[in-house]
């Protein structure tokens, strides 16, 4: 009855003035997206949220809380309702979940579905044109039948790319070699450096859609009804080709069935707004996605019906799924409500907000923190994405929310830039407890790739950059610590880059490694990143440390060694707000103290060419300070 009364107030919004909205939203709305940026639901709950800003005025934030196949984005809005100002934007990827039964949770029940803003039919299988194993779909099959389960396919258990794996096995009698590769951006990575056979992601995705129109991707194939066309490409489905398997990738917002319906019905008619906004159209077009409207009822429907087909995939590789019952959730405590007395602290889990999208250094350090803390002292620690503002977007949602000491902001020098450049409305030492300093980064490092014909060193680039002013382009974003390295580069040498923004650490270096960027700066030791230099395909210019830095065969020249003399840390802190106890951010700092001589972290940090630092609040803060005064030398020419 009360999915009918939403249905009904849907059609009397779309025909009454918008007076009725006037109350609802009063604040920011948050599309909490179960991946992390750099893919297509990333990319499409932006764009989404920029339409509902120009259509509705309404101010829509987008938070990244991957992991458990959609379990951790779903089971924190589940327990944090907010009044219908939270939203999981999630695919069908969380039908596959439930089916295996990775959720303790049914979307239906306890959940209300305000809409289906997005169809998409352009998935694909994509596989890189050097690949020697095979170059087309009916290669690729004749291959894997005669060498089963060694053609590699990088997706998730439970997540919608396993579901098209596994249709596509059913239907061809063939086996893939299942790996889990990371983030669609990493994924993208490694298969440009031919390190994996296959995978599945959105045609006309950004760089994806670069790869294909110069030939380097190989489109296997589309799970559309009919080929589709991608400007002068035509990517051919898999059912003209002769594998009849047709799946609709579909995005919807899930909010807790605790929500009133008269709120569902404003967020529909907001959906239905945004789909008419030409630059959503725009970006449809350009990303082979089609903008779509259901009401409430009928995108329960289409997700009831799509669940039942997906069944006939999956019930030959998944024992019957059972929900189990769904506790009662409970509510994050706030600071007037809990005891803030360090016994028994931690009750429950903590969280890392990192102010960054996953694939970078930060993600990674936050992460490996994490799993050092659960061994070492037991807690469980969850890690949060929330980039945006260069910081401000975490700490300011962190500081409106201390949650008693289970939440911290996990950042690093890049802060202290910004509030010097006057992008932050509040003060990092005054309005937060600095809980401790893990990590020191010495291996941060300026990269080029091999192939770029304007220079092949350091030199050759300085030379390069004083005949050609703003011209070489340096990807950063406005007052993070690489642009704080950019600027005090410049001011070593007298030399100008063209700053550039180019999307989060993954894109970077796949912008890199198709050569078009010039300059990235990063930790030498991440993850694809190392591998390409160990391979020669990318060039070290220098680091920022005292002396050369050894990684494997490799020397990493410094910049001070080649005459730039600027040295930079880069440090890694724990921020809590300063409502929070003192004893509480005490016990913390025991636990990254322990953590130190834990065996997995080391060997993480030897890896990522990291230090594992140790400091009381007080050190921290101190070093903080005296950061700030040295980058305040840097900046003075280029700021207020």
């Amino acid at each position: 009855m009360k999915r009918i009364i939403a249905f009904l107030l849907v059609a009397i919004l779309s025909l009454t003035a918008l007076s009725a909205l006037a109350e609802w939203p009063e604040r920011s709305i948050e599309l909490i997206v179960p991946a992390n940026p750099g893919g297509d639901t990333d990319n499409n709950a932006r764009a989404l949220a920029a339409a509902l800003k120009e259509e509705m005025g309404w101010d829509v934030i987008v938070t990244n809380m991957a992991g458990g196949s959609g379990s951790v984005a779903f089971e924190d809005c589940l327990g944090n309702p907010s009044d219908g100002y939270r939203y999981v934007f999630y695919h069908n990827g969380g039908v596959t979940a439930e089916l295996m039964g990775l959720y303790e949770f049914d979307i239906i029940n306890d959940f209300k579905l305000a809409g289906m803003p997005f169809m998409d039919y352009s998935n694909a299988f994509l596989s890189n044109a050097v690949n020697e194993k095979f170059k087309d779909l009916e290669g690729m099959i004749a291959y894997m039948k005669d060498h089963p389960e060694e053609v590699t396919f990088a997706t998730e258990t439970g997540n919608f790319t396993h579901l098209q794996a596994l249709a596509f096995e059913q239907a061809t009698g063939v086996k893939f070699k299942i790996v889990d590769a990371g983030t669609a951006s990493q994924k993208v990575v490694e298969l440009a450096g031919n390190r994996l056979d296959v995978i599945a992601t959105q045609a006309g995705l950004g760089s994806v859609r670069d790869y294909e129109t110069k030939g380097e991707f190989i489109c296997l194939g589309v799970f559309s009804e009919k080929p589709i066309q991608m400007g002068d490409i035509t990517l051919k489905s898999f059912k003209d080709q002769g594998v009849d398997v047709i799946l609709p990738k579909f995005f919807y917002l899930a909010a807790p069935n605790v929500v009133d319906d008269e709120i569902i019905a404003k967020m529909n008619y907001g959906l239905q707004k945004a789909i008419t906004n030409q630059l959503f159209k725009e970006y449809c077009y350009n990303s082979l996605v089609e903008a779509s409207y259901k009401t409430p009822i009928e995108s329960e429907r289409y997700y009831v019906n799509q669940k039942n087909y997906y069944s006939m995939f999956l019930e030959e590789f998944i024992p019957p799924y059972t929900p189990s019952p769904k506790p009662t959730p409970t509510p994050k405590p706030s600071p007037a409500t809990t005891n803030t007395s360090t016994d028994g602290w931690p009750q429950r889990y903590i969280e890392l907000i990192v102010p960054a999208n996953p694939g970078g250094d930060t993600d990674n350090n936050a992460r490996a923190l994490a799993a050092a803390l659960k061994e070492e002292m037991g807690w469980d620690v969850i890690v949060t994405n929330m980039a945006g503002g260069s910081g401000s977007v975490a700490f300011e949602d962190c500081l409106g929310n201390p949650s008693d000491g289970y939440r911290y902001v996990f950042y690093h020098n890049g802060g202290v830039t910004a509030e010097l450049m006057g992008l932050y409305e509040f003060d990092i030492i005054n309005d937060f407890k600095l809980a401790g300093m893990p990590f020191m980064d010495y291996s941060n490092a300026f990269l080029s790739n091999a192939v770029n014909e304007k220079f092949k060193d350091l030199e050759g680039m300085i030379a390069y950059m004083k005949d050609h002013p703003e011209e070489v382009t340096f990807a950063t974003e406005t007052g993070n610590f690489t642009h704080l390295q950019a600027l005090a580069f410049e001011q070593a040498t007298g030399v100008k880059f063209k700053i550039v923004d180019a999307g989060t650490a993954s894109q970077k270096v796949v912008e890199l490694a198709g050569n078009r960027l010039d300059v990235i700066a990063t930790q030498a030791g991440l993850g694809s990143v190392r591998d390409y230099e160990t391979k020669g395909e990318f060039i070290c210019l220098g680091v920022f440390s005292e002396k050369p830095i050894q990684m494997g065969d490799i020397t990493l020249k410094s910049f001070k060694e080649q005459g730039v003399d600027v040295v930079f840390s880069k440090f890694f802190y724990l921020a809590a707000p300063n409502a929070v106890d003192d004893a509480i951010v005490a016990k913390m700092n025991e636990g990254l103290a322990k953590v130190v001589e834990n065996g997995t972290l080391k060997a993480y940090a030897e890896n990522a060419l990291l230090e594992i630092s140790s400091m009381t609040p007080e050190e921290t803060e101190a070093y903080y300070t005296e950061q700030k005064n040295v980058y305040a030398g840097y900046l003075a020419d280029y700021i207020d």
